[in-house]
Formats: C-alpha cells, structure tokens, sequence
C-alpha cells in the first residue's frame, strides 16, 4: 500500500509517499499566494492508495483533493 502525506504550510507544500513504511518519494515547493493550486501541482503524477493532510492549509484541500 502506498500512503502520502502532505503538509501545507504558510511558506511550503511538502508531500512524502511511504510504501511498506519505507519512502519513495518526497517534493517540496513553495506555497506562493494560491496553495490549493501549490497542492495540485506537488501532486501531480504521483500515485497512492491513501492521502492524509497536514499543516494550515489542511482544510482548505479536505474538500478540493479529497484528503482528510
């Protein structure tokens, strides 16, 4: 199973991807002035069979990427 994280922070969008507990893949980039759209694009490509988001920016994704 693989499983991401992503965190939305006031300065960064950070995501990880773990399979069998171990990493697979991590991005960075900067939030800007629109981090819904700083999410998507982090996102992009990337497949998991989970998704849990973190950090200030968590809500404003639960309803726009489907991560609780």
């Amino acid at each position: 199973m693989r499983c991401a994280g992503l965190d939305i922070g006031s300065r960064t969008v950070k995501i990880a991807v773990l399979e069998g507990g171990e990493p697979v893949l991590t991005r960075k980039a900067l939030t800007s002035h629109d981090p819904l759209n700083a999410a998507r694009q982090i996102m992009s490509g990337i497949g998991y069979d989970a998704i849990v988001a973190t950090g200030y920016g968590r809500h404003l994704v639960k309803g726009h990427l489907n991560c609780p």
